[in-house]
């Protein structure tokens, strides 16, 4: 798709002047001249184009953008009394004519300097696909191939519900298969130290779907030595390389293991790995929190900077914890509160990053909340 790596709040008009004379109409990209959801045949046919970008690929639809030959050739805008209000009637005509929503749909009018806007509604490929168009009679599911649209079939469509409903199993068993290698030590990137684990899992919905694959080159300026910014959650990591998952930094070495590595797969996948946290007390639970909530904003930066799609689902495991409760720090000493852990392994269930303009942070409070629950702790 174009744009990106880009938040859509900071796409500007030198963003979309840079795509002038580059940009072709294809799969991913589509321009319209004019803003047509009046009329209710101008509606379903918005609706349409929505739906096939969300059953598909996903990707942009420019609106008040110029094409010759298919390529991007001027972007006068379309004009509007009020942007805001013209990005709450797209959004509203979206969330009542299709069927069911789709999650992580964007829209901006971003302003130019004509006094005009462009509409840039960004749709992700749809982890709820697929998405029928509920809007007059009929009800009518769409795709998109190329640059065109096309009404789906029963079997393409019998395909697409299948597919939608093993997405979510498929995540949780990538992340059932790492909990077990890490645990036993195998076929990790890095030997840990032994230990209790925390580990976390990033998984964008659509990380599984055939044919996926980011740019991990994109990740070359966090990958710097002098400076790593792609930080394992201890913030100690020194070390970075290539694997044949991804990409991969790592603390030190020492007493046998590592303290935590931080794993980039090629789909898009972050997996997040700390030994050193947990000691021999309780589970310091307000120090994990805080490092997941320093940390857990750059992780996310990097799969939208790769390109990544989301929603990302957001998976914490704390390992070999029966019998301990959790601790918060007080007056320098970590203080046990609640009531023994019951079981070995913490799976504390899924939260959502919606988008990318999501707050990452309170995504992990919920997962942290968690864990405090699970020693009988209110929080």
């Amino acid at each position: 798709m174009s744009l990106e790596g880009l938040s859509l709040n900071e796409v500007t008009e030198q963003h979309l002047t840079a795509l002038v004379g580059k940009l072709e109409e294809g799969l991913c990209d589509e321009f319209k001249v004019e803003l047509k959801i009046g009329a209710d045949d101008e509606k379903q046919e918005f609706l349409r184009d929505v739906s096939a970008f969300a059953n598909s690929a996903g990707g942009h639809l420019f609106i008040g953008m110029t094409e010759a030959g298919g390529v991007l050739s001027g972007l006068p805008g379309i004009s509007v009394k009020s942007a805001e209000q013209t990005e709450l009637r797209i959004q509203d005509v979206i969330q009542t004519g299709l069927e069911p929503s789709i999650p992580g749909l964007e829209v901006r009018a971003v302003p130019l300097s004509n006094g005009n806007v462009v509409p840039v509604i960004r749709i992700p490929q749809s982890w709820r696909s697929p998405h029928r168009v509920k809007y007059g009679s009929r009800r009518q599911f769409f795709g998109r191939a190329g640059k065109k649209k096309y009404e789906m079939e029963i079997d393409v469509l019998r395909a697409a519900f299948v597919l939608s409903e093993t997405l979510a199993d498929r995540i949780r068993d990538f992340r059932a298969a790492r909990i077990a290698r890490i645990v036993a030590g195998d076929e990790v990137p890095v030997r840990l130290a032994d230990g209790p684990k925390i580990i976390l899992h990033l998984v964008p919905f659509g990380a599984f779907r055939p044919g996926v694959r980011c740019d991990l080159e994109e990740l070359r300026d966090l990958l710097d030595r002098r400076g790593l910014r792609l930080q394992t959650l201890g913030g100690r990591a020194i070390n970075a390389r290539r694997n044949l998952d991804g990409r991969l930094t790592f603390e030190s070495i020492r007493d046998g293991g590592t303290g935590g590595y931080c794993q980039v797969f090629r789909n898009g996948s972050i997996e997040v790995v700390d030994a050193r946290l947990i000691g021999d007390g309780p589970i310091p639970a307000d120090q994990i929190g805080k490092a997941l909530a320093e940390r857990s904003v750059s992780y996310v930066q990097a799969q939208q900077k790769i390109g990544a799609q989301p929603p990302i689902m957001a998976m914490l495991t704390i390992t070999g914890v029966r019998g301990r409760g959790v601790g918060k720090m007080h007056y320098r000493e970590l203080e046990d509160l609640g009531e023994p852990i019951d079981r070995d392994h913490l799976i504390i269930p899924e939260e959502m990053v919606k988008s990318f303009e999501s707050d990452v942070t309170a995504v992990l409070q919920e997962l942290m909340k968690m864990v405090w629950e699970a020693a009988n702790y209110p929080v």
